[in-house]
């Protein structure tokens, strides 16, 4: 078991150095994914949003909370589940203060196939 800890910690540091596409150089940093090596459940979101790029955390932002209160809901404890995203950094258009989300591409994703 402290193998795969090793190893998720591996890959959450070598993510943190990926330039496989152009989406790093915008976003704060790498959005790794979070929860046990072993979760019998994984969640899959489409990327970090802006409040998950500050915080460095998946699902921290208003998606998260719903996301929370389903799985509350449902019964689920979400310290179980591991969830991540498609891509590993937050994709937008800056319109003043605001950054705006913006789907990211095809080859974006592909990009980040080898993080999940």
């Amino acid at each position: 078991m402290a193998i795969a800890s090793t190893s998720l910690q591996t890959l959450r540091e070598e993510a943190a150095n990926c330039r496989a596409c152009r989406l790093w150089k915008d976003a704060t940093q790498t959005v790794f994914g979070e929860g046990p090596a072993h979760a019998r459940a994984m969640l899959v979101g489409e990327q970090p949003g802006d409040k998950e790029d500050l915080a460095g955390k998946p699902f921290v932002g208003p998606a998260g909370q719903m996301l929370d209160r389903a799985l509350e809901e449902a019964g689920i404890d979400r310290r179980q589940v591991y969830v991540t995203n498609a891509v590993k950094h937050f994709k937008f258009v800056p319109r003043g203060k605001i950054r705006l989300h913006q789907k990211p591409t095809t080859p974006e994703i592909k990009a980040c196939r080898q993080w999940y």
